[in-house]
């Protein structure tokens, strides 16, 4: 299967660090800069990790949660975001089933181990 990660995240420069710490790992990531561009990137590829922001332009991230669970229950989902009132956020992402919810400003490292597991965990 492939080793690749879905990043959905409206920050280039976060985008940027996290695609390529993933890259540097052996993954192969496909970038979106909005929940629009992460769905069809979604039904093109259908990579079984993502990471994906809340707030982001376009389709938000809980929007984007919602379509992807409803397509695929095996998913793992990974959100990050800094948007205010998070909580309510994380509680609604929570129980659409991701897998960890990462606050920011985060450990991108650790964001990065957590990924790089379910991939090698949804490759076996």
């Amino acid at each position: 299967m492939a080793r690749e990660v879905l990043l959905i995240e409206d920050d280039h420069d976060l985008r940027k660090s996290l695609s390529d710490l993933l890259s540097a790992h052996g993954l192969s990531v496909l970038n979106a800069e909005d929940g629009q561009k992460g769905l069809e990137l979604f039904e093109k590829h259908h990579p079984l990790v993502i990471i994906t922001d809340l707030n982001m332009p376009k389709v938000n991230g809980i929007d984007v949660i919602t379509k992807l669970t409803s397509e695929s229950k095996d998913l793992k989902i990974f959100v990050i975001s800094g948007i205010n009132n998070k909580e309510i956020y994380f509680e609604a992402a929570d129980t659409l089933g991701v897998t960890k919810c990462f606050k920011k400003p985060m450990d991108i490292k650790a964001l990065c181990d957590a990924a790089i597991e379910a991939v090698n965990v949804t490759n076996q």
